[in-house]
């Protein structure tokens, strides 16, 4: 069973289960290929991704750390490292709410980030 795992998580192309089986048609394909390569490049608009990606793409310098729920934005004066356990939080919709525009420069992205967490 161990050995299914593997084989089947295997991203060599033609070498692992998954990539195998899509070959032979066993697996449906849900979406086409231009989504997929979309979704490598383009973080979720609904969720903490796209805080995390805007700054990332923008600030690849001053984000000395970046996890799936907290981002560290430096700036001139110091750093803030954002939380962000609800997947909501650093959505869009969340962004646009606080006035955080993550291609903004860093010292009024952190000035806006430190107004979100203490309203």
């Amino acid at each position: 069973m161990y050995m299914i795992d593997l084989q089947y998580s295997d991203l060599r192309p033609g070498r692992g289960l998954f990539d195998k089986l899509r070959t032979a048609g066993a697996v449906p394909r849900i979406v086409g290929q231009d989504e997929v390569e979309e979704a490598v490049h383009t973080a979720p608009s609904s969720t903490r991704a796209h805080l995390r990606g805007g700054l990332i793409a923008a600030h690849r310098a001053n984000v000395p750390s970046a996890g799936w729920d907290a981002i560290t934005l430096a700036g001139p004066e110091g750093g803030h490292r954002l939380r962000l356990a609800d997947p909501r939080l650093g959505s869009a919709l969340w962004c646009a709410q606080h006035g955080i525009d993550p291609a903004d420069d860093p010292t009024t992205i952190l000035d806006a980030l430190r107004r979100a967490v203490t309203d």
